[in-house]
């Protein structure tokens, strides 16, 4: 199980899908809701069910649930408080001892109608995209300083002309946003490539990250943003599923929250990638020899990870955004 980590754009939460999930639940008025579903990856997917399969629709089956929810004056203080992206985020850390708001029972298609929803219009990706163009550009500059070096000077100069057309046409591109248009209209619902935002990888297993301990040795109030973040501390408006692939968001911070921890972690400094997966191998060594009469726990091995995260916040706090972890 991989671990991404995203930008989380929190206006369009709080102020759009949340909103629109709240007249759905309280009022049954879906059509905000059908409105933003049916633009994402999951409703594309399912129009080439096959006529009998139509039933097993998720927007159906959601649809279902939500018509079939008690109303009763409790109730439609619960689904308020559910909907509300600022009231549940305060009940939703699981420390704490407070009700977190819930439905009577948790629904699948709902949780996955959510997670679509998050997917198509809050995930932003942080600076994959700048990382990829700068390694270009210092990938043709370095190629084109070995062909300086080797004498071929006529070569080196045609390669920086090629560079500089790629450049000017990249900047005549929104000439063409018409047609760009029309090619995203034909993307194939079923490339996750083409259609899901590109994400952060911390890691392959919740327990296995090691960014605990290290967060703990810099800031408490780091480790315990990072918990809400990326171990499970925050509760999910409609649960968490790692097996669905739109329900398998595990935690976010909010800007505030995404601000406050890049205060926390203003003078921090990144571990040496190399260094790191040597201490981690060093580590295993130790369980398996049992050479020291006390082992190191898990989370005081060098973390791996650490200068993808301190872009990431860093990047995120900057642009006023909040963070999700998604799990894959």
């Amino acid at each position: 199980m991989d671990i991404y980590l995203h930008g989380f754009n929190w206006p369009v939460y709080a102020e759009q899908i949340m909103p629109a999930f709240e007249r759905w639940l309280l009022d049954r008025d879906g059509s905000a809701i059908l409105a933003l579903y049916a633009k994402t990856r999951c409703a594309l997917e399912e129009e080439y069910l096959p006529k009998p399969m139509q039933r097993i629709r998720t927007w159906i089956r959601a649809k279902e649930f939500v018509d079939s929810l008690p109303r009763g004056p409790h109730s439609r203080v619960e689904y308020t408080r559910l909907c509300s992206a600022e009231q549940f985020t305060s009940f939703s850390d699981r420390y704490l001892h407070q009700y977190a708001p819930q439905l009577y029972q948790q629904s699948p298609p709902l949780r996955t109608v959510w997670g679509a929803l998050i997917e198509a219009n809050c995930l932003v990706q942080l600076y994959a995209a700048d990382v990829e163009a700068a390694n270009e550009q210092t990938t043709r500059g370095d190629v084109i300083a070995l062909l300086h070096d080797a004498g071929l000077s006529d070569m080196a100069l045609e390669v920086g002309e090629r560079a500089t057309e790629t450049t000017v046409t990249s900047d005549a591109a929104p000439v063409n946003a018409e047609r760009a248009e029309d090619d995203a209209s034909e993307l194939d619902p079923y490339n996750e490539e083409e259609n899901k935002p590109a994400g952060i990888l911390l890691g392959q297993q919740i327990n296995m990250l090691r960014l605990r301990g290290w967060l703990a040795t810099i800031s408490v109030r780091a480790m315990a943003l990072f918990e809400l973040l990326a171990c499970g501390r925050r509760r999910m408006p409609f649960g968490y599923d790692a097996n669905d692939p739109y329900g398998a968001c595990y935690g976010y911070l909010t800007p505030a929250e995404t601000w406050q921890l890049a205060l926390a972690l203003h003078d921090a400094h990144a571990y040496n990638q190399a260094q790191a997966e040597q201490d981690y191998q060093q580590f295993c060594m130790e369980q398996i020899v049992k050479a020291f009469p006390a082992a190191r726990l898990l989370d005081e091995v060098m973390p791996e990870r650490t200068r993808e995260l301190l872009r990431a916040v860093r990047r995120a706090a900057m642009q006023g955004l909040g963070l999700i972890v998604v799990t894959d």
